[in-house]
Order: C-alpha cells, then structure tokens, then sequence
C-alpha cells in the first residue's frame, strides 16, 4: 500500500448519518441498542369532540370553554386527537444543569433536573408537543399486548414508561443536513 492510498484511507470522513442509524438500529456485526417507543404527536388542527358537547335538547354548546374530558377515550385529556407512530430510540439519562438561556420551561427556583435524552433517526417526527412511550417486549423481541387480571387483551401495545419532550433537536453536520435528532425528555412514569 502507497503513501497516497494510506493518506486517502484515514482521511475519509464518517458518515455521522449512517453511523447513529447504525447504533439504533443495528447492523448484521453489531448488536441494536435503540430501544422501541411509541411517538404520540397531537395534531393541533383537528380538536376532539370532547371539546364540543352539543346539547341535544337545546342546541347549545354545553361546554363553552373548549375544556378537554380528562376521561376521554379518543385524546385522554389533550383537547386534540392524536397520531401514534412507532420508532426506536437511544435512552439515556443525564443530570442536566438547566440554565435560564438552555430551557426557558423551567419554573423558577428549579436548578438542575433528571432529564433522560433520546436518541432518534434523523428522519423521525418528534417535537416539544410529543409524548414518547416505552414499549414492552416480549423475549422473542414481539411487542407485548396490555392484558387485564381476567386475560382479556385491553390495548394491543403495553406502555411501561412515559417521558414529555421537553425539546427536541435537529443535530445537522455539513451542508445543514440532520445527522440525528436529540430530545431531552421528562420521565413521567
């Protein structure tokens, strides 16, 4: 090998893009370390109908206040019906140092805060309106229905933890194209 084939080989650059999506998803030498989830975006242009609760005897608007059911089984209290997507994620927890210009959510008095960080593909929609789930799974790596006492399945996806984004970053590399996406996130449950 010349001088100028070993000076083309280490002076390659990486692919940063398929490097992360190398890590969460795996490949056919290395193991998967992304995690499933389930991505809840609300979508803020169709409200659900618990916001409007027609009177039929009257006509009226029994809730002029556009106040969502907190018992809601299409929204579960958001005010808006929702899209579910499912994607896989990197987890990782921090102790996160929160500065007035890094997270301006932060209710005064709070200093530093537990916030798990996310790892995404780049081309997952996830944003501050997103909940994200963790997903149960079986051993032989199928998704895990949420069964009652009795047996009967009750939802087709067993949640076991919540996070709230609280921001989600786009992390472009050369010429503004998204490598990855990292959100920060608020356990929940």
């Amino acid at each position: 090998m010349s001088i100028l084939e070993l000076r083309k080989e280490f002076s390659s650059r990486i692919d940063l893009r398929q490097e992360a999506t190398d890590i969460i998803e795996g490949t056919d030498s290395t193991p998967r370390y992304g995690a499933p989830v389930l991505i809840r975006k609300p979508d803020l242009t169709q409200p659900c109908p618990c916001t409007i609760n027609i009177n039929e005897e009257d006509r009226e608007d029994s809730n002029p206040s556009r106040e969502p059911n907190t018992n809601c089984p299409i929204c579960g209290g958001l005010g808006f019906r929702y899209t579910e997507t499912l994607a896989l994620a990197r987890i990782g927890e921090i102790e996160y140092q929160v500065r007035k210009s890094e997270e301006p959510y932060t209710p005064i008095g709070i200093v530093d805060e537990k916030l798990t960080v996310l790892y995404f593909k780049y081309n997952t929609d996830v944003d501050e309106n997103c909940e994200v789930f963790e997903i149960d799974m079986t051993e032989d790596g199928k998704i895990r229905p949420l069964v009652d006492g009795v047996g009967r399945i009750r939802s087709a996806i067993k949640r076991t933890i919540r996070w709230d984004v609280v921001w989600a970053r786009n992390v472009k590399g050369e010429n503004g194209r998204i490598e990855y996406i990292k959100a920060f996130c608020r356990k929940i449950f």
